[in-house]
């Protein structure tokens, strides 16, 4: 949960792509100050590959190695 004393704002989207089975899910957060450390959790059962730039991370079912 985000303190009011330390954000001016923080909103969620997230956005499931019929087309490709994908869902995204975005964070925008914006702090008072500058010097801030913010941790984001997850939980699945999937395997987690990240990107080159960790920027983004793939997850694969770990029965059947299907991209999620």
């Amino acid at each position: 949960m985000l303190s009011a004393q330390i954000t001016l704002a923080a909103r969620r989207g997230i956005k499931l792509d019929k087309t490709n089975g994908m869902m995204l899910v975005r964070d925008e957060i914006s702090f008072n100050s500058d010097d801030n450390l913010l941790y984001w959790f997850m939980h699945t059962y999937a395997n987690i590959t990240l990107s080159e730039d960790k920027k983004s991370a793939i997850l694969t079912d770990k029965t059947t190695g299907e991209r999620l």
